[in-house]
């Protein structure tokens, strides 16, 4: 796999999970414009000797659907969303991600998707400021937030 898969990490006060910035977003971006794709939040068990690895969470999962999409359909429906057919090869889907930058909103891992694992009411709110803060690092000129519930 080509090594330029991530120009650029931003540390963003507050944000606790890197944004994965593609090498060509901030100079041609997705059609000439840039693209922020926000997620919810990031959901799984975590061993407790990852936890150091939690800020480069977001480029982990990237790299992981590029190099094998098994597992991590959202991915491949960002990229139909966004007027492409869903990459049917890591050349293709290295190419969009390159294009785009990808955050997650809750900055906190959650357990899973169940309703009694829903982000709470605090880190809803907690989550603004952050968000905020990487509006303000990246600057976008569009975004698209996405969110898949349960139930």
């Amino acid at each position: 796999m080509p090594d330029r898969l991530s120009a650029t990490s931003v540390e963003v006060p507050g944000v606790s999970f890197r944004p994965w910035i593609g090498t060509e977003y901030a100079s041609s971006g997705l059609d000439g414009m840039k693209v922020l794709i926000l997620g919810e939040s990031f959901y799984g068990p975590l061993d407790p000797s990852d936890a150091a690895n939690l800020p480069s969470l977001t480029e982990v999962v990237v790299r992981a659907y590029i190099a094998k999409p098994a597992g991590l359909r959202i991915f491949g429906m960002v990229e139909e969303l966004c007027g492409r057919m869903r990459s049917t090869g890591e050349t293709e889907r290295l190419a969009f991600w390159n294009c785009v930058a990808f955050g997650n909103f809750i900055q906190d891992l959650l357990v899973d998707r169940s309703s009694e694992h829903r982000p709470t009411a605090q880190q809803w709110s907690e989550a603004r400021s952050a968000f905020l803060d990487l509006l303000d690092a990246l600057r976008p000129d569009a975004a698209s937030c996405l969110a898949r519930v349960s139930g």
